[in-house]
């Protein structure tokens, strides 16, 4: 590795694998005999491919990373792509890539995603199929080694609010941030939880810090399995300016959602 490398600029674990993403490539790594090992270095089969590795995702023989193709009949602009890998025959293989149906540069489609049996989940928060740059989330399924698009759902909300900066996928449930949510740009943040119910993914609940305060950034991150979501929220004021939170929401119900927050601390 090199100077200006973003090693680790996105990361996925799954039980004694993880991934990693650099600017330009991303890394497998098995845990051998309590040493972490790397498996392989990945590249994408077309060289035109710019931030491959922005965002990473791993699921049994199945991993996910994300990059932008140049476009250099279209005056150099780049549009955003998922490539999938399938471990075969003992070694990592690019299996497919996909764009958006409703392709647009700029949308940042690939800036978060995540894989769950054979599906893949994948933000774009400046999509602007809805209103103007308020977000989606798209749905693919892996069928024959292929991509598939099967969903787009696009947030019916404000402008501007980043809305799939951040997305897990739990089986049949799709947990997407949205850091910034307010006409005035206040940064207030939510998390919606969305869950597939006969073909379609229904909104079941939005979640807010009701402790927070504009600028918190609240789930500028997210992490969740099927019991616990943490929201992080960087710019809480709580231990001083800016000094972070995280919250640590209940989501086995979620008609009745418990919650506790983790502050900076120097302990």
């Amino acid at each position: 590795m090199n100077g200006e490398d973003f090693f680790g600029q996105s990361v996925d674990i799954y039980n004694q694998q993880i991934i990693i993403g650099a600017y330009g490539t991303a890394y497998i790594y098995e845990n051998l005999n309590e040493t972490w090992q790397q498996s392989i270095k990945l590249w994408p089969n077309n060289s035109n491919i710019g931030n491959f590795g922005r965002a990473v995702g791993i699921d049994g023989d199945l991993a996910v990373v994300t990059g932008a193709r140049y476009d250099f009949n279209n005056g150099g602009h780049s549009q955003e792509e998922i490539f999938i890998y399938k471990y075969i025959n003992n070694q990592w293989q690019e299996l497919d890539s996909a764009i958006p149906l409703d392709k647009q540069s700029g949308e940042q489609f690939g800036v978060s995603v995540s894989i769950k049996n054979n599906k893949v989940l994948v933000g774009s928060p400046y999509n602007s199929a809805s209103q103007g740059f308020s977000g989606a989330f798209y749905v693919f399924e892996i069928v024959n080694d292929k991509l598939i698009q099967k969903h787009r759902v696009t947030n019916e909300s404000t402008s501007y609010v980043k809305f799939g900066f951040s997305v897990e996928l739990l089986q049949d449930r799709a947990i997407i941030a949205a850091p910034i949510v307010a006409n005035d740009y206040n940064n207030s943040g939510e998390v919606h939880i969305f869950d597939l119910e006969n073909g379609s993914w229904i909104k079941k609940i939005i979640i807010k810090d009701q402790n927070g305060k504009e600028g918190d950034d609240f789930a500028y991150s997210i992490s969740a399995n099927d019991d616990f979501l943490i929201a992080g929220m960087p710019r809480a004021d709580y231990q001083g300016t800016n000094s972070g939170a995280a919250i640590v929401i209940d989501i086995t119900d979620i008609d009745s959602i418990f919650s506790d927050s983790f502050e900076a601390s120097e302990k």
